[in-house]
């Protein structure tokens, strides 16, 4: 007889200890060398002062010092595993055969009958007909609202220059600049002409008074000679806007001295010219 001791165990303990000894190969040959167990129960009977277990038929066979104990070859249904992950497409079959043409069916039974069609297209246009008779003038119709704005015309080409408008009265004149830095000093220059000796210089005054704002004030040379230099002076010291030699005929030499003056009207100007034979 197949026996197994659990010393100092309850039955029910026993039972519990029983289904682990099924996961095991000891409990495996019990299993196999007992016709006892038959069916979804094992049955078994305890001996109590000892523990040993034994393998029967059913709870008869136990002894008057022994306890009777059975457990459930399959354990308890267990909790719903989570659902796999999806597997791969399988390959795809190959097409089946045609399958044979079936036997015609019946002739159906007659429809209802449809709806009306939509209208056809328009068909092509008729012959012109005889021109008819000239009816009277009808009377004046209202006139009708403005149309919309025209788009933008191009634009025209530029008209000719206008004639030189005259020159602008003189403006005031602007605050004194802050001093700049000093540039730096440039190459030597090319030795000048000889000047001419002091004896053979003379010196031309124009004086010229005005009574309106701003004059150009101006002192020629005579004749054969060329201006060498030259200045001005004014009542309450009326500043020159320009001051600058003027060129004669030929436009290169110089033949007298031109200063512009600005503001004040009634004051006299002074401008005189350094001259060279």
């Amino acid at each position: 007889m197949n026996t197994h001791r659990f010393l100092g165990s309850r039955p029910k303990t026993v039972a519990a200890a029983a289904v682990l000894l099924l996961g095991t190969g000891t409990a495996a040959a019990y299993a196999a060398t007992a016709d006892a167990t038959a069916g979804d129960e094992i049955h078994a009977c305890v001996y109590t002062q000892k523990g040993d277990l034994r393998v029967v038929s059913g709870k008869n066979d136990c002894k008057t010092n022994e306890s009777y104990v059975s457990w459930s070859k399959t354990g308890p249904q267990g909790e719903k595993g989570d659902t796999g992950e999806i597997g791969a497409t399988g390959a795809q079959g190959e097409k089946g055969d045609t399958g044979e043409t079936g036997a015609q069916g019946e002739t159906g039974p007659q429809g209802e009958k449809g709806d009306t069609g939509e209208t056809g297209a328009t068909g092509p246009q008729g012959e012109i007909g005889a021109q008819g008779e000239k009816g009277d003038i009808g009377a004046t119709g209202a006139t009708g609202a403005a149309g919309a704005q025209g788009e933008k015309g191009d634009a025209g080409e530029t008209g000719a220059t206008g004639p030189q408008g005259e020159t602008g009265a003189q403006g005031v004149q602007g605050p004194q600049g802050e001093k700049g830095e000093t540039g730096a000093t440039g190459a030597p220059g090319a030795d000048g002409a000889d000047g001419v000796d002091g004896k053979d210089a003379m010196q031309v005054v124009s004086t010229h008074s005005r009574t309106a704002g701003g004059a150009t004030v101006r002192a020629d040379c005579p004749a054969g000679s060329a201006a060498t230099g030259g200045g001005y002076s004014s009542e309450n010291n009326n500043a020159a806007t320009a001051s600058a030699p003027v060129l004669g005929a030929d436009g290169t030499t110089p033949t007298g001295w031109a200063v512009s003056f600005g503001g004040n009207a009634n004051q006299t100007k002074t401008v005189w010219v350094v001259c060279a034979a």
